[in-house]
Order: structure tokens, then sequence, then C-alpha cells
């Protein structure tokens, strides 16, 4: 019996911050922008730069998405 082979995906950054703000338009709707002001007070309050960087870039393409602004707290 053969082994299967298996497929290595890879997306670029770009597409994976799209599908995270898409994410959250289908799990929390018109809730997003608290939700994704959420993940970066948690993150900022466990000191993680990386993670507070993420989520303000998701915050952009969410706004983009929606075509309104999130709240100026973001």
């Amino acid at each position: 019996m053969g082994h299967k082979a298996q497929a290595t995906v890879t997306i670029s950054r770009e597409k994976e911050l799209w599908a995270l703000a898409l994410w959250v338009e289908e799990h929390h709707g018109p809730d997003g922008p608290a939700y994704i002001a959420d993940q970066i007070a948690r993150l900022a309050s466990q000191d993680e730069p990386l993670g507070v960087s993420l989520w303000l870039n998701v915050a952009e393409r969410f706004e983009q998405l929606l075509g309104r602004d999130l709240p100026p707290s973001l």
C-alpha cells in the first residue's frame, strides 16, 4: 500500500488577516468591533505586542469590510 502525500497549504499574511476579519463578521456580526477591542485589550494586558499588532491589522480589514469606522478606542 502506498503512502498518501500531504498537501501543504500556504496563505499570505494578507489573506490570513482578511480571513480573521471575515470570521469576526460571521461569528460576532455587529458586536465585531467590541470583540476586536476585547482581543486587543486582553493581549495588551498580557504584554503581547505581536498579538496586539495582529488584531489592530484585523481591525483595519474589518473596518474596510464593513465600509465604516471602528470606535476611536481602537
